[in-house]
């Protein structure tokens, strides 16, 4: 440069100009060094799935409606764009702890679609089973459907049930989930009756979940579910039930609270 010379960093912030006897440009370029990647830690439950490439619908990262007080960085701003819902990212994994892969389905309605459709004729493929009697409910905090869809779940499987449709023709039938939970303490009962060592943690792994009533919010212990129609059954995990005890202003039961 004319009347002195130029000294800056390669991105060009910063910039120091002196007054030189000659005019020279020099370029310092930083070390290089080699870099060896680390690798990823296992995630548990609970924490960030990996992501797969590529359009949006059928990304293994779970949504559940938005909350006041949800981290707004966290918003799914592409499904609200298509819903006018207001959804949040949750760091569930894509297949549950028997390795069932977790999806939802719903019909791909266009924006002018759904505004002659009412919120029941939207329906997801999970609504429709619950509908005709071929699948129970299965709420779980905190994914919980919203204000206007809950009742409508709840409803369906409510008449679903007093009805006798699907499974509920048969008034022995137990969801899925009792079953295991049955399974699971046979296996334990057998092995204790057998005179085995088992331990105290063992013992009551048949049954990991808190559950509250919908209609009272009354917080129940691990055992004492069966009291609530299966459809206004809230489930949490151990872990969870501090939090939503006082996010849900949900109220111990008295054998809960003796215990």
């Amino acid at each position: 440069m004319n009347g002195g010379w130029e000294l800056s960093d390669w991105f060009g912030l910063t910039r120091l100009t002196v007054p030189p006897r000659e005019t020279a440009w020099l370029t310092i370029q930083p070390g290089r060094r080699d870099f060896k990647p680390q690798g990823l830690p296992e995630h548990r439950r609970g924490s960030v799935s990996q992501r797969r490439k590529g359009r949006r619908v059928g990304e293994p990262f779970d949504v559940r409606h938005y909350v006041p007080g949800d981290d707004l960085r966290r918003l799914h701003w592409p499904l609200y764009a298509h819903s006018d819902n207001l959804f949040v990212r949750t760091a569930d994994s894509a297949f549950d702890t028997h390795h069932r892969l977790l999806a939802y389905l719903a019909p791909n309605y266009s924006a002018a679609e759904r505004k002659t459709l009412t919120r029941a004729q939207r329906a997801t493929f999970t609504l429709d089973m619950v509908v005709a009697g071929w699948a129970a409910t299965f709420v779980i905090y905190p994914s919980i459907p919203g204000e206007l869809d809950l009742p409508m779940l709840l409803d369906a499987a409510a008449t679903a049930r007093t009805t006798g449709r699907g499974i509920w023709a048969d008034p022995l039938t137990l969801p899925g989930y009792e079953y295991r939970c049955l399974e699971r303490l046979h296996e334990v009962t057998a092995k204790i009756v057998a005179g085995e060592d088992v331990a105290a943690a063992e013992r009551f792994s048949w049954r990991e979940r808190y559950c509250a009533d919908m209609r009272d919010r009354v917080l129940h212990g691990p055992e004492d579910y069966s009291d609530i129609e299966p459809e206004y059954r809230l489930w949490f995990w151990a872990a969870d039930v501090g939090e939503a005890v006082s996010r849900l202003n949900l109220t111990p039961a008295r054998a809960l609270v003796a215990a």
